[in-house]
Formats: C-alpha cells, structure tokens, sequence
C-alpha cells in the first residue's frame, strides 16, 4: 500500500515537472518573439526600408555631391557643367553632370546648379552625416539592431526637418532658388517626404522589439496603412520618374524600352516643359 501511495506521489510530482517545464518553455518563446530579432523574411516591408537608404546613399552620391564638391574645388557647379574640370575619382560622372544633372537643375530645380552656402550646408550634412545614418540604419534592418529604434527615428525625423526646408525653398522662393517645375520638383522629392513617417511609425513602439517576430504579427493598423499608401507611393514614383526619362533623358539609359507601360498619363505628366 505504501509502496503504491509513493508510487502515484512520483508520478504527481513528475507531472507536475514536465508542465512547470513546459510553461518554461512556452514563456521563454514567448521573451524570444518578443526581444530576439526574427529573420528579414519575416519582415518583408523592411526590405523597402532598406532599399530607401540605399538609393538614398545613392542620390546623394549621384547629386548632392555636386554642391559640395564644387566650392571645394573652387569652382561652381555651373563650371562642372560646362567646363571639363577633373574632380577626385571622376565623381560625379562628367557625362551625368553635362546631362541629366543639367536638365534637372536647368528645367526642375536650379537651386542644385545656383548652389547658395545655406545649400551648402545641407548638402554637406547630406554627404557626411545623413550617408553615415544611412549606412548604419540600413545595417540595423538588416540584422535587428534594437539598439538603433532611437537613432533610427531621430535620422528620420532630421531628413523630415531639412526636406521640408527644401520644399519650402523651390515652392517659395526668391528667383533663382523657386523650382521651375513645381509638379516635378515636388514629385521628385515626395518619397523623402512619405518615408521618414513610415520609418517613424515603424520604429515607434518601444516593445516589444521592433524587428522581433511578437511586433510583426501585432502590427497596429495605422502601421498596415502607412505602409500601404508608402506602396503606393513607390509605383507612382518609379513609373513617373521612368516615362521622365524616357521623354526628357533618353541617354541615360539608352537600354529602356521606349513606350509607356501605362497608356499616355505619364508620358504626358513627365514631360518637361520648353524642352
């Protein structure tokens, strides 16, 4: 009998272990969605967010470093267009700055070619400051750097602030700074403008982690909808700026097929006026 009772006792007490291991175990899943970074494939948006700072760093290389390379030569960027000046590394490319640095500066936004020092001043931040938080925010959706939730959304508040300067120059100011073409100058500049509330909304929520597999799955909807409209965006953008070249820069990349993909709409609202 006694055998029989310590017998039923064991077996209570092994029952008991195994679900006290089990709630251990379901608890430690738990802390890990919540704190451990998920794979990039369990977050497929990042991958838009990452390519943003890529072609962020690659805009500013292409075009923002024309501003700024130019006083540092002694020169004006209206020189770098005109004239054949060697800067270091070739760079920008003579033939990009002759080209559709030119048509841009000349028919959008002249402020890039007139370059006053307050402009200067932004580019350089842009070229040294901005290009760093790119790098390293790109890095941070990459691998799940919690660690950079703050720096990420004091960076996009920073490209919020200096984009809204900007705007307000080409769209109000004085001759030679105001954009020749409002509707493009703004188009060209809007993705600046929708990313950093994405990133911000993004990056808001203190916990759980933001890259972790917990936050994916409880996305609020305000986050689905930014996201949403951010897509939207992007193919408006994209298809834009494609019929722009094929209408307006035809060599840049003579590779591209030369018929619109959406009827006549963009073709039309591409078009550079007086070209």
């Amino acid at each position: 009998m006694a055998a029989a009772k310590a017998t039923s006792s064991n077996k209570q007490a092994s029952l008991k272990e195994d679900e006290l291991s089990k709630m251990k175990s379901e608890l430690k899943k738990v802390e890990n969605d919540e704190t451990k970074a998920t794979s990039l494939f369990n977050r497929p948006f990042d991958f838009v967010l990452i390519g943003f700072y890529l072609t962020f760093i690659a805009s500013t290389a292409f075009f923002d470093y024309h501003t700024v390379i130019a006083p540092a030569l002694g020169v004006t960027v209206r020189d770098l267009i005109d004239k054949d000046i060697d800067r270091p590394l070739n760079w920008p490319p003579a033939g990009f700055t002759k080209s559709t640095y030119k048509l841009y500066g000349e028919k959008v936004d002249p402020i890039m070619i007139n370059n006053p020092f307050f402009w200067q001043l932004m580019e350089w931040i842009n070229v040294i400051f901005m290009t760093l938080g790119n790098i390293l925010m790109a890095s941070a959706f990459i691998f799940g750097w919690k660690s950079f939730r703050a720096f990420g959304i004091i960076h996009a508040t920073s490209l919020l602030y200096s984009l809204i300067l900007c705007l307000g120059v080409g769209l109000f100011g004085e001759p030679g700074y105001e954009a020749v073409d409002k509707f493009q100058f703004v188009t060209a500049y809007s993705l600046y403008l929708t990313f950093p509330f994405v990133i911000i909304g993004r990056l808001w929520r203190e916990s759980p982690n933001a890259f972790s597999l917990s936050y994916v799955k409880s996305k609020p909807i305000s986050q689905h909808l930014l996201q949403a409209f951010c897509l939207v965006h992007i193919v408006f953008f994209v298809s834009f700026f494609y019929h722009w070249i094929i209408v307006n820069d035809p060599e840049l990349l003579p590779w591209l097929p030369e018929y619109p993909i959406v009827g006549q709409f963009f073709l039309r609202i591409a078009k550079l006026k007086n070209l």
